[in-house]
């Protein structure tokens, strides 16, 4: 027996996959071919794999197999398969990559199918530029990743001039799942300044396992706790052959924890006394200007309203649209100590910088209800920049 072939040229590998359990359930049967620019003389290795929930991204794995890739191979035995699987009435994906010897991807592809379809489900492999590489050539034989460490993935990190003098103390992470927070961290490392400033350019190793997409974090942080700059880059593994970022300084920094719990840059959590932030109910009161209003400008600041109070937060609210609704609910996230108190300032700015409107409450730590601010509009709006200090698009830089 030959292999199957579909009307335009290709070469067709039947797999066969069965749902092992009673007899009314029909048996799969999956074709895996190669359309006609796979170079399927280098192939090595064959892999296949069945997904839940179709051809997504982050899908989990219900079975898998591989095996090595022959092309004179017959149909009646090297790719046939059965798995104690018992599939629902779901969407799933049919998922194969072909390796040659040196573990290169040099074709893959996913379908997309249902337990209730009943006809043979067909995959075509399609070439990958570049052919990455599917692990390390240490853990490669003939096409097999033989460890599940793969290997170690060189990252750089890029630092603006002014961020090597004014910060105390470098983290970095690596997430699973890419930059969206949900991940597992399953790297970490701090350093710190020692007598002189950071170079610009730091470069080294991570160790990496399992493939997949991830994110590899940095951060700036200063003595004080203060975060300076902050950047995530993604990857895919073992794609990538190394990782780059760059760090530039935020407009304002923000507090990553109180100032009592900061030790050298590094923020301690004893005693259970970090509290994230408040929720915040901000309405237009009358001779505000909220027609004009570009942006609305916040602070929570330590021990309450009054002249010289240290923010922990800075950060600014836009309008979705051309102009603010009458009322705006916002979260301010910041670390703040239980059974203190706190102000919270708001001001409308317009295109120029000009303080339209603002307030200012204050309130205790933990506060469970929406704090609620009216801003008030001023007579006579002045400029909220400095001398120094220009406005673009209601911030002062």
């Amino acid at each position: 027996m030959g292999f199957l072939q579909e009307s335009r040229p290709g070469l067709w590998i039947p797999v066969f996959w069965a749902a092992l359990g009673c007899s009314e359930t029909p048996p799969l049967r999956f074709e895996v071919a190669f359309s006609r620019n796979v170079p399927i003389e280098s192939i090595a290795w064959l892999e296949t794999r069945v997904l839940q929930g179709g051809c997504i991204a982050r899908a989990s794995t219900l079975w898998s197999a591989s095996e090595a890739f022959s092309e004179s191979q017959e149909e009646d035995g090297l790719y046939q398969r059965e798995t104690p699987l018992r599939l629902g009435r779901s969407r799933y994906g049919l998922e194969a990559e072909a390796r040659d010897r040196n573990c290169r991807v040099v074709a893959r592809g996913c379908v997309e199918f249902t337990r209730s379809r009943s006809s043979p489900i067909r995959l075509v492999l399609d070439p990958l530029d570049g052919a990455p590489r599917a692990c390390s050539s240490n853990h490669c034989m003939n096409g097999q990743c033989r460890s599940a460490t793969i290997d170690r993935l060189p990252w750089e990190l890029t630092l603006e001039a002014a961020l090597t003098e004014a910060i105390q103390r470098l983290e970095l992470d690596i997430y699973r799942s890419g930059c969206t927070g949900s991940g597992e961290s399953t790297w970490s490392m701090a350093m710190e300044r020692g007598s002189t400033a950071f170079p610009r350019r730091l470069n080294g190793e991570a160790p990496l396992g399992e493939r997949g997409r991830y994110g590899l974090r940095a951060r700036a942080v200063g003595v004080g706790c203060e975060l300076f700059a902050e950047a995530c880059q993604e990857f895919n593994w073992p794609e990538a052959q190394n990782v780059m970022l760059a760090l530039s300084s935020a407009p304002q920094p923000v507090w990553l924890c109180a100032p009592r719990f900061c030790r050298a840059g590094a923020c301690s959590e004893e005693g259970g006394g970090l509290l994230s932030g408040f929720t915040v109910e901000i309405a237009f009161g009358p001779m505000s200007r909220r027609d004009q209003a570009r942006l609305i400008y916040a602070q929570i600041l330590e021990d309450g309203c009054y002249d010289g109070a240290r923010p922990l937060l800075q950060t600014s609210l836009r309008p979705m649209g051309g102009s603010f609704p009458g009322v705006i609910e916002a979260t301010l996230e910041a670390p703040l100590e239980r059974r203190r108190q706190y102000g919270l300032w708001f001001e409308a700015r317009d295109e120029n910088c000009r303080i339209l409107a603002s307030v200012c409450v204050e309130t205790g730590a933990p506060q469970p209800e929406l704090v609620r601010a009216i801003l008030s509009g001023n007579a006579d709006p002045q400029s909220a920049c400095r001398p120094f200090e220009r406005c673009m698009g209601g911030l002062c830089m």
